[in-house]
């Protein structure tokens, strides 16, 4: 098979935990793999060792993009990038800072030179990262900005006849779950009130000249992003004709985790043959350890338990730590699952999110005589639990393909929303959604229901087909019978 120069880009640690083993298995297959970072933190620079030490070519351009972190956070700081671009937007802020007034909307217009300003210096580095790599392949995540480095690359890899595959990051894809997604968002305080089409003069005149810049949904309008930050995107050609798609359909080909993940493309239009199932990348690595006896009895003895005990899987909300919701709200209704949890008598264990505090959580997890699970993820343990409960995340599926009944908070009032999108037990009819005031009930139902002790990981993990070394063969073969003229 012809041997080829694939780029791997990530921009969150979220993106390498999910499908960061992909540039391991094209360097495994013989290709030549070139891997660009666009933030940096302690995952970022482990991950970037990593590549380093086992022979890919990796490079880190956060400092040049001035991304860094902040109290262990994501954070833009100052970078310094002298140019003619950035001189010209800091007199045109000035001049339009000087004569509009305080109460004018157009004040706005002034954050665009800062939006073109971002969106010049990222192509700066997306043009070196292409001279660096010169790849014939281009994977990447199904990414949300407009105006960022991978936007500027994917125009690249498309002048430059490079195939784009877009690797598996999320299970819920496709326009109407965005949809939802982001007015819920705004809602909820997350994102800009800018993003009503109603909010101003500005947001109104753009709505007409723009109408297909804006959706619909449960009687408001609203943009896919702050239409200043849209006209810098569509003024350098990188907007596409609906921004609401998500992932873009500019790939040749985006791979999702799960056969429910895919139904929600075909239901907002993509083409059946440019959608790829073929597994979770992340589990790859989980479910050759937890088929060894050997790891599972290590894991036992430093979670300090056997596996033959009964215990309940609590995947905890991080509600506080995204924003979507206040710290003493978010407390409240985790304070209020222990409570369930501990009336229960069985053994709990506790999974965190990556951005939750430790601390914070273990010295209220001690006060219950729970367990937390810090060193191995919630795919680890959901194969031994007796059951899970969860909040709307994108673990259930596996906890329910791992043979376990999910209990799904319904925080978000999902089941009363008018979707055109999957339902929970549509997924898999292993997750129950449940709203908050029953989960009591449905906790007693699952005791009632579930044996002390039902798990064979081992068999569970030993059937599991290795989705990375696929995704990459896959990418590759599409490319080589594309290049042959046997795909339209």
């Amino acid at each position: 098979m012809q041997k080829h120069s694939i780029l791997f880009t990530f921009q969150a640690q979220q993106f390498v935990i999910e499908s960061g083993s992909l540039p391991f298995e094209a360097a495994a297959q013989g290709h030549e793999v070139y891997v660009a970072l666009y933030w940096n933190d302690s995952v970022a620079q482990a991950y970037e060792d990593k590549c380093r030490a086992q022979g890919l070519q990796v490079r880190n351009y956060s400092t040049q993009l001035g991304f860094g972190t902040e109290a262990g956070r994501l954070a833009i700081i100052p970078a310094d990038r002298p140019g003619i671009h950035k001189f010209l937007s800091s007199r045109i802020r000035a001049v339009l800072s000087r004569f509009l007034p305080r109460s004018s909307p157009l004040r706005r217009f002034i954050s665009l030179p800062n939006y073109l300003h971002a969106s010049i210096a990222a192509r700066e580095i997306a043009r070196k990262t292409w001279a660096w790599s010169r790849p014939d392949i281009y994977f990447s995540a199904s990414f949300g900005s407009i105006i960022g480095v991978e936007n500027h690359l994917a125009k690249i890899a498309r002048q430059a006849g490079a195939k784009l595959f877009c690797y598996p990051t999320y299970p819920c894809y496709g326009e109407d779950v965005y949809i939802r997604r982001r007015f819920q968002n705004v809602d909820m305080g997350m994102w800009t009130n800018y993003l009503r089409a109603d909010v101003d003069i500005v947001n109104r005149q753009l709505a007409k000249i723009f109408p297909h810049w804006i959706r619909s949904y449960n009687g408001k309008q609203q943009f896919a992003k702050d239409p200043i930050e849209m006209l810098a995107a569509w003024f350098q050609g990188l907007l596409y004709h609906d921004p609401w798609k998500k992932p873009y359909d500019i790939y040749d080909r985006i791979y999702v985790p799960y056969q429910f993940s895919a139904e929600l493309l075909y239901r907002n239009g993509y083409a059946h043959n440019r959608v790829g199932m073929l597994g979770k990348p992340s589990i790859d690595q989980v479910a050759r350890q937890c088929a060894d006896p050997g790891f599972v009895s290590r894991m036992q003895e430093e979670l300090g338990f056997t596996f033959d005990e009964s215990f309940i899987l609590f995947n905890v909300a991080p509600s506080a730590e995204h924003k979507n919701t206040s710290e003493d709200v978010h407390f409240r209704q985790f304070f209020a699952i222990c409570d369930v949890l501990k009336a229960t008598g069985q053994k709990i264990i506790l999974s965190l999110h990556p951005l939750c505090d430790f601390d914070t959580y273990n010295s209220h997890a001690m006060r219950y005589g729970f367990t937390i699970s810090r060193n191995y993820q919630i795919y680890y343990l959901q194969p031994f639990c007796r059951f899970i409960v969860s909040h709307s995340c994108t673990t259930n599926h596996q906890g329910a393909l791992a043979g376990k009944k999910v209990i799904d908070i319904d925080y978000l009032n999902l089941r009363f929303e008018n979707l055109n999108m999957i339902a929970p037990e549509e997924i898999h009819p292993n997750i129950m959604l449940v709203p908050p005031e029953e989960l009591a009930q449905a906790v007693d139902r699952l005791l009632a229901e579930t044996a002390n002790n039902e798990h064979d990981a081992g068999s569970y993990y030993s059937a599991y087909a290795p989705a990375g070394a696929g995704i990459v063969k896959d990418a590759v073969v599409m490319t080589a019978t594309t290049a042959q003229g046997n795909v339209s």
